[in-house]
């Protein structure tokens, strides 16, 4: 993946823009790049060695990921602003032999082996959403797949300039939006902050933007939307786009574009970029990706799966005709995926079956509802009690959003209680966290 990367640097007038709006080429990044590398060759870090990156969104932090991954070592970035207790998790899950934030590089006293891929190069624990996080561990070929296929779909080339908002230690922050541009040598610009405003200016010079539905509907409430109308692609994942969001977005000629991944596999399904998009769906499997429904749970074969999770003997978990188990759940549309909800946020309420997923989308559904989380917890009668937590305009009740959910839901579907909250607890990517 970096000797893509490091080929389309050389040379290149414009790699990165700055949060202060600086322009750095090529060869400025390189022997940044360069200069980090010596300092990890002079503290002993070997081929395999994790180290920990505070994924900062600046020059820095962009080239001490890649001083990691071109010395053969493995990079574990994490959010700069992660707690004290989170890192002494991390560092001692992934086993770490040092930290390098920006120049600083911070040997830590252990070492020790585990088994991994020769190739290994990237560490990535996901978000913890429906469980405690582990460690994906991805390969420099993996990571090209991911590059070349994102690539091949969306027509990205070397005249691409992306608009960089997301955090650098997930996926589509990471993996996606810097390493996938810069590997077909395209150039990053990084936005100082999500402010509306602010992402719409820069949106006029850039022709890619990558974001969650959080971001875009922030924009569509500040009026400022229709800045996007020049983009060539307005990507949108991590989490679902509202499906009467994503048809303003269209209206507005925005060029909207919904898309599917997992920490374990990357990208696998997208909208096309021409062709007919429908709304709340995400499209079909990107080139390479084979795709299949089984009792309702989506399985793909991709060669931007992930080698295996950190500290664990094997790959991932796979089925025995070898197809990985996404734990999604998905049907298809008129040759469209829509995910419908994850397996594993199965609520077994008196015996039936609650998808949350299907609540939530019946509550927005009320007028004044903004948000909601559906989500069960323990009830000594009924095993799993469902619980919807609503945000909502000054005017909305409880008692409104029960009789709306009342008149279109079986009685055993409905919440048992509905709590009205300011906000919903979600990560920086916009998932929803439902523990």
């Amino acid at each position: 993946m970096v000797d893509a990367i490091f080929g389309h640097l050389s040379h290149r007038r414009h790699a990165l823009t700055t949060v202060e709006g600086e322009v750095v080429n090529g060869d400025a990044l390189l022997v940044a790049i360069e200069r980090l590398r010596t300092s990890l060759r002079r503290v002993g870090v070997h081929p395999g060695d994790r180290v920990l990156v505070p994924a900062r969104r600046t020059v820095a932090g962009v080239a001490g990921l890649l001083a990691v991954m071109a010395e053969g070592a493995i990079a574990v970035p994490h959010a700069p602003d992660a707690p004290a207790k989170y890192l002494e998790r991390l560092k001692r899950d992934a086993r770490a032999i040092a930290t390098l934030d920006g120049s600083k590089l911070t040997v830590h006293q252990h070492r020790a082996s585990v088994e991994v891929p020769s190739d290994a190069t990237l560490l990535v624990y996901t978000s913890g959403t429906t469980g405690d996080p582990k460690g994906i561990v991805h390969t420099h070929h993996s990571l090209h797949a991911s590059a070349t296929m994102v690539a091949e779909a969306w027509g990205i080339t070397d005249e691409d300039r992306l608009l960089h908002v997301l955090p650098l230690h997930h996926v589509h922050g990471l993996v996606v939006a810097l390493l996938g541009i810069l590997a077909v040598g395209g150039s990053v610009s990084f936005a100082p902050s999500v402010d509306p405003s602010t992402v719409a200016t820069q949106a006029r010079e850039c022709s890619l933007l990558f974001g969650v539905p959080t971001m875009y509907s922030r924009l569509a409430r500040a009026g400022q939307v229709g800045e996007l109308a020049s983009l060539r692609l307005a990507i949108c994942g991590s989490a679902p786009l509202d499906r009467s969001l994503a048809a303003s977005l269209a209206d507005d000629g925005v060029p909207i574009l919904e898309r599917y991944g997992m920490t374990e596999t990357c990208l696998t399904l997208t909208q096309p970029v021409d062709g007919v998009r429908i709304p709340g769906t995400v499209g079909g499997p990107f080139p390479g990706v084979e795709t299949r429904i089984v009792d309702g749970e989506l399985h793909v074969k991709t060669p931007a799966l992930a080698a295996g999770i950190f500290g664990s003997s094997g790959g991932l978990p796979s089925t025995p005709d070898g197809w990985f188990a996404t734990g999604d759940l998905a049907v298809l549309e008129d040759g469209a995926f829509r995910i419908v909800g994850r397996r594993s946020n199965l609520i077994i309420s008196g015996g039936y079956n609650v998808q949350p997923e299907a609540v939530e989308a019946v509550a927005l559904e009320c007028a004044g509802v903004v948000g909601v989380l559906v989500r069960g917890e323990p009830d000594a009668d009924l095993g799993e009690a469902v619980v919807a937590l609503v945000v909502g305009d000054a005017d909305l009740t409880t008692s409104k959003v029960a009789a709306y959910l009342a008149d279109r839901l079986p009685r055993y579907v409905c919440p048992r209680r509905i709590e009205l909250v300011d906000e919903l607890p979600r990560n920086e990517m916009g998932k929803l966290l439902r523990g």
